[in-house]
């Protein structure tokens, strides 16, 4: 199908003071249960770069992989797919039948079928989210507002735009429910003039898409999320008193009907000056309805990654948060972070960067099939259990295949 929706934009932008300049020391982890440094100081080998990594093969060995030709999957067992023409997959989701759906910055929705991708629909304007309620009922956002797909199949699924209780809004940044009946939508640039939208199924005569009264907070909201009977919304926030930028979340759980807001501690290092501290999140895992992990990178280079643990001694209705400095390399940036358990959890990033985290380190994963290393950006990932794993990029879909994994699979 062929469907073009334009939209003026209205851009409201808060700026943060930042200044440029170097390095700064970060602290480890502290707490018990927080993420520990690696043996090499707390950097995981970054892939096709540092010795150790399955994709970085001693120069004979790389010659004799690449003049027998590329391999179907990588060591690891991810498997390149063919991804049509000029595409960068932003979003990933499945059904979990088999069937995987990818929204991308050129506005297309793509569907795996099983055996190949095909271009689904397109002229949606640059889409940045993805997700599904089921088989044949899948909702995609980002510049030109929200898409509703349905259909009798999951091949004839149709997709029109849903309208918004708003008008010239910022673009969708994130999608996610908890049935199809309770979806949740935030929209922003960033920071200012954030909007969370509520969808409660279908109603007659108008709009099923609520404003939520935290659209009012000032935050500008790129992150929702949930499970297990909570609800989780993450932005930023220019601060009135110090002129710095904070991350902020709200959470609903236990049958609450509205959020509580918590700004999240920053990185204590007093060498810190207050931009550096600020790191967006990118990611998070829910483990259960009293504990969650919140992951951001920070917008300052050279400064380590954050990562948040949240725990409720009240089955989600509070929740106190720790922060502590994530051991993983802060370059190149992580763009997007998945996982069904806190102790299994995956990071894509720049420079086809694939981190896995098994509870006491990030791993680098090999992706490469050709021996040399992947250096365009991941900017999606999706996981369904802990075998079915799909990765996204600039021209690139990469599945999971526990059967190609060599040696037990990734580490």
């Amino acid at each position: 199908m062929k469907l073009s929706l334009g939209r003026a934009g209205k851009v409201a932008l808060l700026f943060g003071a930042f200044t440029l300049g170097g390095s700064a020391a970060c602290a480890d982890a502290a707490a018990d249960g927080d993420p520990a440094p690696d043996g090499d100081g707390g950097a995981a080998p970054l892939p096709g770069r540092d010795a150790g990594d399955g994709d970085a093969a001693p120069p004979a060995e790389e010659d004799a992989a690449v003049d027998a030709g590329p391999k179907a999957c990588s060591d690891h067992g991810f498997c390149p797919t063919a991804l049509p023409p000029d595409e960068t997959v932003t979003g990933l989701w499945g059904d979990g039948a088999g069937v995987v759906w990818a929204a991308t910055r050129e506005g297309d929705v793509l569907r795996w079928s099983g055996s190949a991708w095909s271009v689904h629909a397109t002229g949606l304007g640059e889409l940045r989210t993805i997700w599904g309620a089921g088989p044949t009922e899948v909702w995609v956002g980002g510049n030109d507002g929200l898409f509703y797909g349905t259909g009798e199949t999951s091949a004839s699924i149709a997709f029109a735009p849903s309208a918004l209780p708003e008008e010239w809004l910022p673009p969708v940044q994130s999608i996610w429910g908890a049935s199809g009946s309770d979806v949740w939508a935030v929209a922003s640039w960033g920071f200012g003039d954030g909007y969370v939208f509520h969808f409660t199924g279908p109603r007659d005569g108008g709009s099923a898409w609520d404003v939520d009264p935290s659209t009012w907070s000032g935050v500008g909201f790129t992150r929702v999320w949930g499970g297990h009977g909570t609800v989780w919304l993450a932005g930023g926030r220019m601060s009135t008193e110090t002129w710095t930028n904070e991350v902020v979340v709200f959470y609903k759980g236990g049958g609450d009907d509205a959020f509580t807001e918590v700004t999240l501690p920053v990185d204590p290092d007093p060498k810190l000056v207050p931009y550096q501290t600020y790191a967006p999140v990118i990611g998070a895992v829910v483990a259960s309805n009293a504990s969650v992990t919140i992951y951001g990178q920070p917008e300052s280079t050279f400064v380590k990654p954050s990562v948040w643990r949240g725990t409720s001694a009240d089955q989600g209705k509070t929740f106190t948060f720790s922060w502590a400095a994530d051991p993983r390399r802060d370059v190149p940036v992580l763009h997007a972070v998945s996982g069904t358990t806190m102790n299994d959890v995956w990071a894509v990033g720049a420079l086809g960067r694939v981190l896995r985290w098994k509870g006491t380190r990030w791993a680098p994963t090999a992706i490469s099939v050709t021996g040399h290393p992947i250096l365009d950006p991941f900017y999606a990932v999706w996981t369904h259990g802990s075998s079915e794993i799909w990765l996204g990029g600039k021209g690139m879909a990469l599945r999971f295949d526990p059967a190609q994994a060599k040696d037990g699979g990734v580490q």
